[in-house]
């Protein structure tokens, strides 16, 4: 949780410090360089969102786990998020995503449906599609 006097702009500018790598690429497609003077108290919930997912992926990590990731995202940055997790899984790197929504799972390799605390179904997005 971030202090609400800070700017998003400070924001990208600690995490550059903390990671020393900040992907210009996640940054704008998320867009955030037009948010960057912008105090992180008066963003919308979409837009804290944005901030918060640019946090989480800007150094390009090796292993992402996202709840509900697209949750108070547009159509846009939704689409947005979407080719960053693939970018990411093009990359090599292990994606861990919990979702309800299903496009977001359209880009993933493989599906675990839990129900009860139990795994029903372990598929890929492709093999669901055709059961139906």
């Amino acid at each position: 949780t971030w202090a609400w006097s800070i700017t998003v702009g400070e924001i990208i500018d600690i995490h550059t410090t903390l990671y020393r790598h900040t992907s210009r690429g996640v940054l704008d497609q998320l867009g955030i360089p037009s948010l960057a003077k912008s105090l992180y108290r008066q963003l919308s919930t979409g837009q804290r969102r944005r901030v918060d997912l640019a946090v989480a992926l800007a150094h390009e990590p090796d292993l992402i786990v996202l709840d509900e990731p697209t949750s108070g995202l547009d159509k846009h940055f939704t689409a947005a998020l979407h080719s960053i997790i693939e970018e990411r899984s093009s990359a090599r790197a292990t994606i861990l995503v919990a979702t309800h929504e299903a496009t977001d799972v359209a880009a993933l390799d493989r599906i675990l449906w839990f129900h009860n605390g139990k795994v029903i179904e372990d598929s890929t997005p492709k093999a669901l599609v055709q059961q139906k």
